[in-house]
């Protein structure tokens, strides 16, 4: 689930990012801050593919750390007494 909302989510990624680094990065400056404009901005200029920048690695990162969360909360809660893969004792 956390590599699909990374992926969903790249596109609004991307437009914090820019107006993050903007001027830093690129001498580019946006006149506004809000999301959809800027999202239109960026296909228009660079293609609706630059949306999508980053989406590899974010959901690379999100998957297994995703995977390392659950295992760890499964384990300590087992540890604390509760049931393994179960409702933690709850009827």
């Amino acid at each position: 689930a956390g590599g699909c909302a990374a992926a969903v989510t790249t596109p609004f990624d991307v437009v914090k990012t820019r107006l993050q680094t903007q001027g830093v990065n690129s001498a580019t400056r946006y006149a506004t801050t809000a999301v959809v404009p800027l999202m239109r901005r960026i296909a228009a200029e660079e293609g609706w593919r630059a949306l999508m920048a980053g989406w590899g690695p974010r959901v690379l990162f999100n998957v297994p750390s995703g995977a390392i969360c659950w295992a760890t909360y499964e384990t300590v809660k087992t540890a604390l007494g509760g049931t393994p893969g179960g409702s933690g004792g709850h009827h």
